[in-house]
């Protein structure tokens, strides 16, 4: 069954375009080209959707989950002009699905590997069990004596 075409609640906000400007500022482009040269993914010639932008596409995507795959781009190409960056045409769905064929999960990866990293220390309450960095509990119950100490232990502190 095909999914239905779906578009940001609202339309575009903007917050929607200041969202691109924060990734823009935390994923630096030449990360990005780095990345996209290493996994040797360079556009040989000019796109509607050259690499670089298809990996920022890509990580746009994983916080627009429900949202169409034309109506991301469109809201990630009016952040990108809205930042002055270089203005691309809305590709069509067709052309994303090859830019991302094209881009493959390498450069992704590489991109992943190099900006990830921890933002607590063993020093952040919660961050730790043990020896492990606590990524998420999703779905666990855990089950704790009842104790004076246990009742006055919050997560909030």
């Amino acid at each position: 069954m095909p999914r239905e075409k779906t578009s940001l609640p609202g339309g575009v906000r903007m917050a929607d375009r200041a969202l691109l400007g924060v990734l823009v500022e935390h994923i630096p482009g030449a990360d990005v080209e780095a990345d996209v040269r290493d996994a040797g993914r360079q556009s040989k010639r000019d796109r509607s959707l050259p690499a670089q932008m298809t990996v920022m596409y890509v990580v746009a995507l994983s916080l627009y989950r429900g949202v169409s795959y034309e109506e991301v781009l469109s809201c990630g190409l009016e952040g990108w002009r809205w930042l002055d960056l270089p203005d691309y045409a809305v590709a069509t769905k067709g052309a994303i699905t090859q830019a991302r064929v094209r881009l493959g999960k390498d450069a992704v990866r590489g991109l992943f590997e190099r900006i990830a990293a921890s933002m607590s220390t063993p020093q952040t309450r919660g961050a730790y069990y043990r020896n492990w960095l606590t990524v998420a509990f999703d779905g666990t119950t855990l089950s704790v004596p009842d104790s004076k100490q246990n009742a006055a232990a919050t997560w909030t502190k």
